[in-house]
């Protein structure tokens, strides 16, 4: 089966989004985190955010895992495919 790139959401298990019912961003706007090309944008709100979150390790393996765009375990998306490249799983402080 060939799978485009804007279908790859809707197949991510339940279950691997589990975690996010304990994200520190949960009852956040979504929309502050899909903001990377938005030049002068300050990401100090964001990063308050993540930096208190219990569950920033599995945030990081999630937007790793499910190549997902926008602010993830305080990452942007070229951090993340740094990462991957050099197969990080937690994230830098």
């Amino acid at each position: 089966m060939d799978i485009r790139q804007d279908d790859k959401y809707l197949f991510i298990p339940y279950e691997e989004e589990l975690w996010k019912l304990n994200a520190a961003c949960a009852n956040t706007d979504p929309e502050s985190f899909f903001t990377e090309g938005s030049g002068n944008y300050d990401f100090s709100y964001i990063k308050k955010i993540c930096d208190s979150c219990t569950v920033i390790e599995d945030c990081l393996a999630y937007a790793i895992k499910y190549q997902m765009d926008g602010w993830w375990a305080n990452t942007t998306v070229a951090e993340r495919e740094r990462m991957s490249e050099q197969k990080i799983t937690s994230p830098q402080r």
